[in-house]
């Protein structure tokens, strides 16, 4: 099936801001989504970056470059920069003054705005929103129905436990307590997550050594949580 291109390149309408990237505005050829042809969009540095399928669509001053791909019906907009190998799909939106870069993986209704910067192999989905001054990096996975407004509405801990994840918790307002804690295959709320601990874990096992491990996290996960109150 041919696809039908939705935007140009405007050769005449660069920005350079190192050696390596020229980035080009992009220029809609058609109607699609909200955007009507002839409507000018962001900048991207070449026609890897953004689907000419779907409803996505770089708006206004933001920049998409590197190996970063935009596709699906994910918009980026404002001053927004999405590089080095995120993706970004689904119907995610990112505005403002947002950075998304590393291996992140943005997708489903999650919104991310203000200053928040976001990193690493950070994958967030369904229908998070961060925003503010927060920074997401690392192996941390946010989802469901997150609201992550400053830095103490989420923290995690790497390398711990019989399968060195990171474990990730932030605030969630369907979540009993008010905190999801994700772990692997795992996701729930505090106490739900200590079960699992004790399901898995029991105090029986010749050598519960992870149990004490995973024990001391939820120790450090309920004083983390009653200091943010």
């Amino acid at each position: 099936m041919e696809i039908i291109e939705k935007y140009e390149l405007l050769k005449d309408n660069v920005i350079v801001f190192s050696a390596n990237r020229t980035l080009y505005r992009i220029r809609a050829l058609k109607d699609f989504g909200d955007v009507k042809k002839g409507d000018l969009g962001g900048y991207i540095q070449s026609e890897a970056n953004l689907s000419h399928t779907g409803n996505c669509w770089i708006y206004s001053n933001a920049r998409v470059y590197d190996n970063a791909v935009v596709y699906g019906n994910a918009i980026i907009s404002g001053y927004s920069s999405v590089y080095e190998n995120t993706q970004i799909y689904g119907y995610a939106r990112i505005y403002e003054e947002a950075r998304i870069y590393g291996n992140a993986q943005i997708h489903g209704n999650t919104q991310i705005f203000g200053r928040a910067r976001i990193s690493g192999n950070a994958h967030i989905y369904e229908n998070a929103q961060i925003s503010e001054y927060v920074l997401i990096s690392g192996d941390t996975e946010i989802k469901r129905n997150a609201q992550i407004k400053n830095e103490n509405d989420i923290f995690w801990m790497s390398r711990f436990g019989s399968e060195f994840r990171t474990t990730t918790v932030f605030r969630d307002s369907e979540i009993p307590g008010g905190w999801r804690v994700v772990c692997g295959c795992f996701t729930g709320s505090v106490e739900e997550f200590e079960a699992q601990i004790d399901k898995k874990y029991p105090k029986t096992m010749i050598d519960y050594s992870f149990r004490k491990e995973y024990k001391a996290m939820v120790m450090l996960i309920k004083e983390r949580i009653k200091r943010n109150a």
